[in-house]
């Protein structure tokens, strides 16, 4: 990160709603990057652990929370604080019916409540593992409901988790990071926000792209190593515009 760019991640405020496996990496990995960071579960109990200092993820030690808590990193079981956010990540859990579809229940909640208190300018990006075309269907619907128009009061991509758990050769900030917007300024936004967190950030043309590429990975492949450099190959190649 240059001098510019460590200068804007202290000016943002940033949300992570979902403080799971993939939520609290993220949140932490955001406030190492300078952010001030606004972490957000609607599991009270595990907002009152992680305020303690105690992690419920595996791969986060409780010196690694602590450390993230004393400088700035704060937990809430409600929606209220994300209004102070530039930016929110959703990162709540997903799984797949016997259907093989996604239930998007979790995604519906945070997306209708984060409605309620979302302010203008605001970049939404969605994580959780959703069916192609759900970005927008699902999170730019319910933010439109409440009268703002994707692309210019708000700002709304996708960019999948890649979270291996247990994996200490890559940490999550290596794997590289796609990113799709609604529109191509939503993607110019969530990428702002992204490339100064993770070490590679590419961008796609689309959401829906990137919810394709997503989605053959997840149904398909099983093992996390080939999954990785599946999904690598995958969204080089939708950069370049080829399929």
């Amino acid at each position: 990160m240059n001098s510019s760019e460590r200068s804007l991640a202290s000016s943002m405020t940033v949300g992570v709603i979902g403080l799971g496996y993939v939520g609290l990496p993220l949140a932490l990995a955001m406030r190492e990057a300078k952010f001030d960071v606004i972490g957000v579960d609607v599991d009270a109990a595990a907002v009152d652990a992680l305020a303690d200092g105690h992690s419920t993820v595996e791969d986060i030690t409780d010196a690694r929370l602590t450390e993230a808590l004393e400088q700035g990193f704060h937990v809430a079981a409600e929606y209220d604080p994300l209004a102070q956010a530039d930016a929110v990540s959703i990162c709540v859990p997903a799984p797949l019916r016997k259907s093989g579809q996604p239930d998007l229940s979790f995604v519906v909640a945070a997306a209708d409540t984060l409605a309620g208190v979302v302010t203008a300018q605001t970049t939404v990006i969605l994580e959780s593992t959703v069916y192609p075309g759900a970005t927008e269907e699902v999170v730019g619907a319910r933010l439109s409901a409440e009268g703002w128009t994707v692309g210019e009061d708000l700002h709304v991509a996708f960019s999948p988790e890649r979270i291996d758990p247990g994996n200490t050769q890559y940490g999550p900030t290596e794997i590289p990071k796609v990113v799709g917007g609604v529109t191509l300024v939503c993607g110019d936004r969530a990428v702002a926000v992204y490339d100064q967190v993770f070490e590679t950030v590419v961008k796609v043309g689309s959401a829906a792209e990137v919810e394709v590429a997503s989605s053959v990975v997840v149904v398909f492949i099983d093992d996390d190593a080939v999954a990785d450099e599946m999904w690598t190959e995958r969204l080089v190649r939708a950069q370049n515009g080829k399929t």
